[in-house]
């Protein structure tokens, strides 16, 4: 990085934090360092403010997909709902690129992984709305699967229902009819 400035080289740079986002996460991966993934998250926000939404689509839909699973992983290990939260915005930033009408599969199982964030902090924090949330992601993403015709994935998103279901009642929320409300119709 010290003759790929961002001033001079911006691109080079950006290609460079990315790769260096890689390895932080490959480093973590082998050693549980959470300085590592912490780092890794770091360089991937360096990409993001180089490779934005308007000139590059798609890359930069795939940085926020990155990001957002990192961060989950961050938030899962560090117990932390705001972290969470920084995870479901990247994942919902991904989801601008990755729309239902072109890609539903696709944006099936990013609504699935906003679902398994939200189910995070409403367990880590004993949030109910952020349960009902995850609950309702759940609900969207089982219908596209459904759908589709996908039986494993189908099954996965009725697993992450019921689970959720199941921490609502031990949280002591009393379980409300869910009103499925499909953001697809």
């Amino acid at each position: 990085q010290k003759y790929f400035g961002k001033y001079t080289y911006p691109y080079d740079h950006g290609h460079i934090c990315y790769k260096l986002s890689g390895l932080y996460y490959n480093y973590w991966k082998r050693t549980e360092d959470l300085q590592a993934l912490r780092d890794s998250v770091s360089q991937l926000r360096e990409c993001e403010r180089i490779f934005t939404q308007a000139q590059f689509p798609g890359f930069w839909g795939h940085i926020e997909g990155s990001l957002g699973y990192l961060l989950h992983n961050l938030g899962h290990r560090t117990r932390s709902p705001d972290i969470c939260r920084l995870a479901v915005a990247a994942y919902r930033n991904q989801q601008k690129i990755v729309t239902e009408n072109r890609q539903p599969l696709y944006w099936a199982r990013i609504q699935q992984k906003i679902a398994e964030t939200y189910y995070l902090e409403g367990k880590i924090s004993a949030n109910r709305e952020a349960l009902e949330e995850a609950l309702a992601c759940y609900h969207d993403a089982l219908y596209i699967f459904e759908t589709a015709k996908r039986a494993q994935a189908a099954e996965e998103a009725r697993t992450g229902i019921a689970k959720t279901a199941e921490t609502q009642k031990k949280a002591g929320s009393p379980l409300k009819k869910t009103t499925v409300s499909y953001t697809h119709l």
